[in-house]
């Protein structure tokens, strides 16, 4: 069985007002770095996350991301660093 690649990004902020703050980031769809179980399920080309989610950020977090972003091909990176076609 072969699974499709995910065709959307996600964005990973610190807090509500941090991801206000990158509402011109062009991810479908934002979480928080502190809701675990709103990540369960989810498959992302790629994800971002802004500055202060990696400052606030754990390692659980950073496992989940890392470990659906091989599953998935896609990448976890920096708001910066924005691929806007793969």
């Amino acid at each position: 069985m072969t699974f499709r690649r995910p065709n959307w990004d996600l964005l990973i902020a610190a807090d509500d007002q941090d991801a206000e703050d990158h509402a011109w980031f062009p991810a479908e769809r934002t979480k928080t770095c502190k809701d675990f179980r709103a990540l369960e399920g989810l498959k992302f080309r790629n994800v971002y996350l802004t500055s202060r989610a990696i400052e606030g950020g754990s390692s659980v977090l950073f496992q989940i991301l890392y470990r659906t972003a091989v599953m998935m091909g896609g990448s976890v990176l920096h708001v910066s660093d924005y691929r806007e076609t793969e």
